[in-house]
């Protein structure tokens, strides 16, 4: 790390604000169609080139950033990403890959390993077959299982399954925790934005939902922390209250061409924000605030890597 990487990491831990984290939308594309994803209606016809990556690494390491997520659409669809990570690597910035496990074959895996990668974030909704290819348009929920069970074997990092938690599929989510606890993941769960018909909560799922999450906020193979949860939780039972937000302060967002804005959904500072819980941004939120949420956070990644190791 340089010396800015340092002093802004240490800021963060004594609660003075700093940029130490980005989220690199790399690339729109993507090789599935899940209903509840937005991302590929903001199609973008120019993406930077491996030049312009380069310069942007550079500036990054420069502000001081430490970890950069590099996701999309779907990141592997560029071909040149092995060269993308050396880059950011090569400013000693710490990378996630961000995917939805298609692409994630061994000969990627090991490149991704090669390069640096030690952290890798998988996206599983279900262990259903049939509702994998209703949410995503696929039949491949094969295919991603397999690549789970390699990323298992091949990262040493923070391994973590991102799953999209809907009226479709949580009261499947104990299944898919089991799951991730077998092959030395931890479960990030993503509350549903603006869900249709479909997916939306009705009054029925409440009671459930409400012991799904306190059984998930006692889980140490669940990534999010406590306070996380809760927001979460009162989120999907439409009681949200809206906490501090460090959008631009903390993290940003970086989109295909290039553009910089405080978080996915806004360019700069607004105050029309209604608030979200997508863990990228308002984990960050929480871990700054609360030094409660920072250690029970904390504790969950150090046993993680703990127990990897162990088991290596």
């Amino acid at each position: 790390m340089n010396i800015k990487q340092i002093y802004n990491l240490l800021s963060f831990i004594t609660r003075t604000p700093r940029p130490i984290y980005v989220h690199y939308g790399i690339t729109h594309r993507c090789n599935l169609n899940c209903k509840m994803c937005k991302v590929k209606e903001d199609s973008f016809e120019r993406e930077l080139s491996i030049t312009e990556i380069e310069l942007l690494a550079k500036k990054l390491a420069k502000l001081g950033i430490s970890y950069i997520s590099i996701g999309g659409g779907e990141p592997l669809l560029r071909e040149d990403i092995i060269d993308v990570v050396k880059l950011f690597k090569k400013n000693e910035i710490r990378v996630r890959i961000l995917t939805n496990g298609l692409l994630l074959k061994e000969d990627v895996i090991r490149k991704l390993k090669k390069v640096g990668v030690e952290d890798i974030s998988i996206s599983l909704d279900t262990l259903n077959s049939e509702k994998y290819q209703y949410i995503t348009g696929k039949n491949k929920l094969s295919n991603v299982i397999d690549s789970i069970k390699l990323a298992s074997q091949y990262f040493k990092g923070i391994l973590l399954l991102n799953c999209v938690v809907s009226r479709l599929n949580y009261q499947e989510i104990f299944d898919v925790l089991s799951f991730a606890q077998k092959y030395n993941f931890l479960l990030s769960i993503i509350p549903i934005e603006n869900p249709s018909a479909k997916f939306k909560f009705r009054n029925e799922d409440f009671k459930p939902l409400k012991k799904l999450f306190g059984f998930l906020s006692q889980n140490k193979y669940v990534f999010n922390g406590v306070e996380f949860l809760n927001y979460s939780l009162n989120y999907l039972l439409g009681n949200f209250q809206n906490f501090p937000c460090f959008a631009g302060k903390l993290y940003f967002s970086i989109n295909p061409k290039g553009e910089i804005w405080i978080c996915h959904k806004y360019r700069t500072v607004t105050e029309n924000c209604e608030g979200c819980m997508r863990p990228c941004w308002r984990q960050i939120d929480l871990i700054y605030s609360s030094y409660s949420e920072f250690l029970n956070l904390g504790s969950k990644i150090l046993n993680h890597q703990i127990k990897r190791l162990w088991d290596r």
